[in-house]
């Protein structure tokens, strides 16, 4: 494939270099050409400068002869790039003064390819002898002019009519001298197609100048150059030769230099002035390459936040055949233009491929994606800031602490980690089974049960809830208090306190009996032994201590009792007193139990007493 030659530039994220396809150096002298990046194989079209045109003579001599185009080469050179090569453009030959030859043109290369230039144009004659010269340049690889020597019979020459010039490619035979067969380039054309080397621009054959006769059939004007090549319609020709403008014959001869670079300069006329024939132009030195393909992309725009799309869009130049092709990473195997929306999840990295049969371009750009953050549920985009709490639910006297937290690339300031924030109801209180709430009050006891007979409002204090916390002492630590279910006097009068601490009368009690607290009834007086005489009012026998079949008597008082008995050795009595005199007992024959049982009335504590006393019996003793 070859492209039209131009020059581009090429911005893409990744350096690349392009370069005008093609390149003429046709300024004569030595300089370099430098191999493009990317470019293996060049070719080249090298054309010699052109011979310069030959001088007139004075008298009646013929014109100089037209310079020879200069020869052609061309062809391909394999390269490296950045390879410099050295690179010569010959010079157009020198036209001939008057009577004498042009010069040669200069030889133009690159590399192995070279051309000469081409051959001079012959100078006028006028011959001693023969009246005629020797022919006009030779040897320029282009169709060369006709020379101008005349045709000469004895010391008039004429009827040596020059014909045009030939035409660069060919010698036709009309650019020859009439007679004899001299002037004319022997070049027999183009040794090389410049189809094969200039493809990438145009180019046609620089015809030849003209060669015509005088007016008068006389041979004064001179030869016409041979054609050299143009090349993207250069206007670069050779000069023709120098003709006058007045006199009888000069404002006849037209300009004969040829046209293109390498084209041979035209033969002066025959005499008078300077009579100098013109310079041959210079060669050239034609390069072209084909560069290898390249691509650009762009992203649009070049940095998004996380889940934002993106606009990339590609370009590509050198993919002109079927086979090209052009790949991006991550896209996949794309048209030579065209754009698509993008959204990776990361920062990415897009690398376009471009091919063909040169070689090979890359080009790339760089997507960069900004993460985003998390905070609890909500994401924060990058570069957005959330507020943030120091705490989710302070407690009911604190209040929330903020700060400002930034997202910048996936990462937050700052160090709070809640997104909301709600101060907490105040605390309830609870104590002794009671719970109060924030502000409530409550009463609590400092006993939980009054002392019996007391009241529990003496032991009561009012206590708030502040916040989870009890105004007054800690002493009040119960929340409910109550008496204990009780009988109690006042004065001889029982009363009943119930649970709830309330009192009633129960009944009034009347001597002997008396009110006794938690007792629900009258008492009597405990019943107790009143000492008479000598004795203590506890049971006893006088005598304790009797020989069988004796008797004693017994002693017993008692106060407060209901009833006594005294029971034993088959007696009893039902008395609370024995009297001061005792009670005499049946004969005892055996130690014997007398027993006082005595009830005490109601209510009366101890409700009954017992007490025992013993009688023993002396054995009797008899002689034996």
């Amino acid at each position: 494939m070859f492209f039209v030659p131009v020059f581009t530039a090429l911005f893409v994220l990744v350096p690349q270099f392009a370069f005008a396809n093609s390149q003429t150096y046709s300024t004569p002298g030595a300089g370099a050409f430098t191999v493009p990046a990317g470019v293996t194989s060049i070719n080249v079209f090298v054309i010699g400068g052109g011979g310069g045109g030959g001088g007139g003579i004075i008298n009646e001599g013929g014109g100089g002869g037209g310079g020879c185009g200069g020869a052609v080469n061309g062809g391909t050179i394999s390269v490296t790039p950045g390879e410099e090569l050295s690179v010569t453009v010959g010079a157009g030959g020198n036209g001939g003064g008057k009577g004498q030859n042009g010069k040669i043109g200069g030889t133009s290369q690159i590399g192995s390819y070279s051309a000469a230039g081409g051959s001079y144009g012959g100078k006028g004659q006028w011959p001693a002898s023969g009246w005629y010269g020797p022919p006009g340049g030779s040897g320029g690889g282009s169709g060369g002019g006709g020379g101008g020597n005349p045709y000469c019979v004895g010391s008039w020459c004429f009827l040596a009519p020059s014909y045009l010039g030939g035409t660069a490619g060919n010698n036709p035979s009309h650019a020859t001298n009439y007679y004899p067969p001299n002037g004319y380039c022997t070049g027999g054309g183009w040794s090389v197609d410049p189809a094969t080397t200039i493809t990438k621009t145009s180019y046609t054959a620089g015809s030849g100048g003209w060669g015509r006769n005088s007016p008068s059939s006389y041979a004064y004007c001179g030869g016409g150059g041979g054609g050299g090549v143009i090349i993207d319609g250069s206007s670069t020709d050779a000069q023709s030769g120098h003709a006058p403008t007045s006199g009888t014959y000069g404002p006849s001869c037209q300009a004969n230099g040829g046209k293109g670079y390498g084209a041979g300069g035209g033969g002066s006329y025959y005499a008078g002035g300077t009579a100098s024939g013109g310079a041959g132009a210079p060669g050239v030195v034609y390069i072209e390459w084909d560069d290898p393909a390249t691509c650009t992309i762009s992203i649009n725009p070049s940095s998004v936040n996380q889940g934002t799309s993106a606009t990339l869009t590609w370009s590509s130049s050198g993919l002109d055949d079927p086979d090209d092709w052009l790949y991006i990473e991550g896209i996949g195997y794309v048209q030579n233009s065209g754009s698509t929306s993008i959204t990776p999840s990361q920062t990415t990295t897009y690398t376009g491929t471009a091919s063909n049969e040169v070689g090979t371009g890359l080009c790339e750009a760089t997507l960069t994606v900004h993460p985003s953050c998390t905070l609890e549920e909500n994401i924060i985009e990058h570069g957005d800031s959330i507020t943030a709490y120091q705490d989710d639910a302070p407690a009911y006297d604190s209040s929330c602490v903020s700060q400002t937290r930034t997202c910048t690339n996936g990462t937050l300031s700052g160090s709070y980690q809640y997104a909301s924030c709600t101060v907490g109801d105040p605390s309830s209180c609870t104590l002794d089974g009671a719970t109060l709430a924030h502000g409530e009050s409550h009463t609590f006891y400092s006993e939980e049960t009054a002392p019996s007979g007391g009241s529990c409002s003496s032991l009561t204090q009012e206590r708030t809830c502040t916040n989870g916390t009890l105004s007054g002492s800690s002493e009040y630590q119960y929340a409910s208090c109550g008496c204990t279910a009780a009988y109690s006097c006042s004065s001889q009068t029982i009363q009943y306190t119930d649970s709830s601490c309330a009192v009633s009368d129960v009944t009034t009690c009347v001597a002997p009996s008396f009110c006794s607290p938690g007792v629900p009834t009258c008492v009597y007086p405990p019943m107790g032994f009143v000492p008479f005489g000598e004795f203590t009012g506890h049971l006893i026998a006088v005598p304790q201590v009797v020989f069988a079949g004796d008797t004693t008597r017994l002693y017993w008082n008692v106060d407060n009792a209901a009833s006594c008995t005294v029971t034993g050795n088959g007696d009893s009595w039902s008395l609370i007193s024995s009297g001061a005199s005792g009670l005499e007992t049946s004969p005892i024959v055996q130690q014997t139990v007398y027993t006082l049982h005595c009830i005490a009335p109601e209510n009366t504590v101890p409700p009954e007493a017992t007490e025992e006393t013993i009688v023993n019996v002396l054995p009797i003793f008899q002689e034996i």
